[in-house]
């Protein structure tokens, strides 16, 4: 039986449309469907398509569908769906968060937090809820590498995403968490000046190196 699903969908949703579970199951031992996470799957042809982020996305909002009512996509999951670069950060599990306190619970496809979010820490992107694009830089400052804790920090100035006063605020709200003073170094590097992922790499080149960092549009030659 051909399927024409244009994206992911659920078990419920091939029920509802006239499949049976004996389709599904053929078809996903002829890769004509890629299973996402239990219950969510896609067509291969359509998978195959999308790009590594794309591909993340899938397996967020799969996961997400199997969570607590009140769980939020962060960290990279966050990123991706607010269109940050995330350069240099696996994709290969899905991040939520949830607002109580307790040991973070990891999986081989889920990494879920347990920490306070406030009201103003949610959002909602395309009937998915996320964390904001401050809380989400300073999640990721907290516990990425600096420079793609930059990355993705002068991407979400320089488009508006956030200010410089929001990550402030935002950092200032994750005192006790763990990485918060690395994150506090991180947003100190931040800009909103650069407009790609290889301009704020070769920012933090220049400050590694001790250089004077170069002005906007300034070319610079070796020999």
């Amino acid at each position: 039986m051909d399927f024409d699903q244009p994206g992911m969908f659920t078990r419920a949703d091939a029920l509802a449309s006239g499949y049976t579970d004996d389709d599904l199951r053929r078809s996903r031992a002829d890769r004509t469907l890629l299973s996402i996470r239990r219950g969510c799957v896609v067509r291969s042809a359509v998978y195959r398509t999308l790009d590594s982020s794309e591909q993340h996305l899938l397996l967020a909002k799969a996961v997400l569908l199997n969570s607590a009512e009140d769980a939020v996509l962060s960290h990279v999951s966050a990123a991706v769906l607010h269109g940050m670069p995330v350069w240099g950060i696996a994709l290969d599990k899905a991040f939520l968060t949830i607002g109580r306190s307790y040991a973070s619970k990891r999986s081989r496809r889920r990494t879920l937090h347990g920490t306070r979010l406030l009201d103003s820490d949610r959002t909602i992107i395309d009937g998915v809820p996320v964390t904001v694009p401050a809380r989400t830089v300073i999640d990721l400052a907290r516990t990425e590498r600096v420079e793609q804790s930059v990355c993705v920090g002068d991407q979400a100035l320089h488009s508006g995403l956030t200010t410089a006063f929001e990550l402030a605020e935002a950092v200032d709200g994750a005192a006790g968490r763990t990485g918060v003073g690395h994150a506090r170094h991180a947003v100190g590097l931040m800009s909103s000046r650069s407009e790609s992922v290889g301009e704020s790499r070769s920012r933090l080149l220049f400050h590694n190196l001790g250089l004077p960092t170069p002005l906007l549009n300034q070319w610079v030659y070796d020999a």
